[in-house]
């Protein structure tokens, strides 16, 4: 009886791998797969002719070299990586793995970003490598991940302002402005980018010192398919060509 059962399943077992690879055949065996995001342009943006940002495009290009279809949804990051971890989606276009440790990541970046601090020209507090604020207030993003050290920091802080939803940076941005924070924690594209197409003017801002920059990974679900794609795709990852396409698409927003 058991015989009987084992050959029963390996029948069935090639049955349906027959018939994948005949529907693979008529192109009909198109994988889709939906990624969750925040607004962060201009890494994902969900703007007028930019919906998927500089890392949607790129990692939409690497994908459809598979025949796979990406769909990207935008969400408050917080909602996002929830969504992720229980696997309402496929996956986050970018995280970093202390924000989503319950999902497996590409072991090549996607890229990489860079978090500064800013004040009011008027403020004579600089960064010196030592998270030191002083009687400053700080304001973040919540659920980012920004460095090691400053994560911890933010955890351990009550007074620390952290702000969520889709439109966070533009509204860091005007706290700092408004004088209701002493100091921000933003990428520098990031804030260049959304001063500059929600006509903010920074003029009275500075950069008052730097984090290291930090990697950023694609993160998906923890199945053997998605395993297989991120093997497939950390090949991609560091061709040299494909570093160069997504370095393109970064100049061009200079260029905007």
């Amino acid at each position: 009886m058991i015989k009987h059962l084992r050959m029963l399943c390996t029948l069935l077992c090639l049955f349906v791998i027959h018939c994948n690879v005949l529907a693979a055949k008529d192109g009909n065996n198109v994988r889709e797969i939906t990624l969750a995001t925040t607004k962060w342009c201009p890494y994902t943006c969900f703007e007028s002719r930019k919906e998927f940002g500089v890392v949607g495009l790129y990692i939409n290009k690497l994908l459809s070299a598979y025949g796979i279809k990406l769909s990207i949804d935008s969400y408050p990051w917080s909602r996002a990586i929830r969504l992720a971890e229980n696997r309402m989606v496929d996956g986050l276009l970018t995280a970093t793995h202390s924000e989503a440790p319950g999902l497996i990541f590409s072991q090549s970046a996607v890229a990489s970003y860079q978090m500064c601090f800013y004040t009011l020209k008027v403020n004579k507090w600089q960064f010196n490598g030592e998270l030191d604020f002083d009687t400053n207030t700080l304001a973040v993003i919540k659920d980012y991940s920004y460095e090691q050290s400053l994560d911890a920091y933010i955890k351990n802080n009550s007074k620390v302002i952290a702000l969520f939803g889709s439109d966070a940076t533009e509204r860091l941005i005007r706290l700092l402005l408004s004088g209701r924070a002493d100091i921000i924690a933003v990428d520098k594209l990031v804030l260049n980018y959304v001063s500059a197409n929600k006509s903010i003017d920074v003029s009275n801002i500075k950069d008052v010192g730097c984090l290291a920059k930090s990697n950023f990974y694609l993160a998906l679900a923890p199945t053997i398919a998605n395993k297989l794609l991120l093997n497939k795709l950390d090949g991609d990852l560091i061709l040299k060509e494909n570093k160069d396409f997504f370095n393109s698409l970064v100049s061009k927003i200079y260029q905007q």
